[in-house]
């Protein structure tokens, strides 16, 4: 998810550029960063496991997929949540089966 998403933000980097020198990235890099520690705050560890990562990972996606619709890449935007939803299913399903198995 967080590299479906960094694409995400790669190519409204090159397509937001403007030939006037004006940065088009700076504002989605202050966004991936106030994401980025989001992130770091719901991502946390208890009796040995790790809990939250998929959870921060929807939140970077969201956050992608977000700046994608206000930056006028709608079909970019779809593309993103399509992907996001394609993979979290499965990544439940799994992490379901695994914890029943391991932790009854």
């Amino acid at each position: 998810m967080v590299a479906a998403a960094s694409a995400a933000l790669g190519y409204l980097s090159v397509a937001t550029a403007t030939s006037q020198g004006e940065d088009a990235t700076r504002i989605a890099s202050q966004v991936v960063t106030g994401i980025g520690f989001m992130g770091a705050g719901v991502i946390f560890a208890s009796q040995g496991r790790v809990h939250g990562l998929t959870t921060a990972a929807a939140l970077w996606s969201a956050m992608a997929t977000g700046l994608c619709v206000g930056m006028g890449a709608t079909g970019l935007a779809l593309a993103l949540v399509a992907v996001t939803l394609l993979l979290l299913g499965p990544v439940n399903w799994v992490s379901d089966v695994m914890v029943s198995r391991w932790h009854p």
